[in-house]
């Protein structure tokens, strides 16, 4: 895991703390997607080396 890997789970949970316990937060849209799409490209790198170590199935490979 990279510092930029620990720094998406930091905002994550930022925002999700926010959405709790801050009754007046209200996440942007672009916000939203910007985390989401961090989000999903961290957990494809972890479930690509989670593959590549044997413990989890080999994933498919898109496109074939």
């Amino acid at each position: 895991m990279q510092a930029s890997d620990v720094a998406i789970v930091n905002r994550a949970a930022t925002y999700r703390n926010l959405a709790d316990y801050e009754r007046t937060w209200d996440a942007p849209l672009d916000v939203v997607e910007a985390a989401f799409a961090e989000v999903e490209g961290l957990v494809t790198r972890i479930e690509t080396m989670l593959a590549a170590g044997g413990w989890l199935p080999q994933l498919p490979v898109a496109g074939r």
